[in-house]
């Protein structure tokens, strides 16, 4: 015999409708556009590379290696060498690194100045 289990319902809360967060609506709509989700992955990917792949990953990018210039990709450098010896795997972290930080600090700064700029404006009138 099967007997057939029916969830229980609280009178009355049947066909009201379920509140939902502005927040929770926000993350449905992002997730529902397939662009958007690739695009944070990708930021994120870049993220993860630039500042966690140095510390799975580690080289010596200030000093030269002489002995190692011009080397093909291989188990000891993924991507080769340059020609002064610097791993090429570690130079593209180091500099994704540099690049990430001079980018948010100009986003950062553009909106201090533009919000303080626009304030001003504002309390000035005009």
């Amino acid at each position: 015999m099967s007997a057939v289990i029916q969830p229980a319902t609280t009178p009355g809360k049947a066909d009201t409708p379920r509140e939902t967060s502005g927040t929770r609506l926000a993350v449905r709509r992002f997730l529902r556009n397939r662009l958007a989700v690739a695009g944070l992955g990708v930021v994120v990917f870049f993220v993860l590379f630039c500042f966690v792949g140095p510390l799975v990953y580690s080289t010596d990018q200030t000093h030269t290696a002489l002995q190692q210039v011009n080397l093909s990709p291989g188990g000891a450098h993924w991507l080769g060498t340059d020609a002064v010896g610097h791993d090429e795997l570690g130079r593209l972290m180091y500099g994704g690194k540099v690049s990430l930080i001079v980018g948010l600090a100009a986003g950062v700064l553009a909106t201090v100045i533009g919000t303080l700029w626009g304030a001003a404006a504002g309390y000035a009138g005009g």
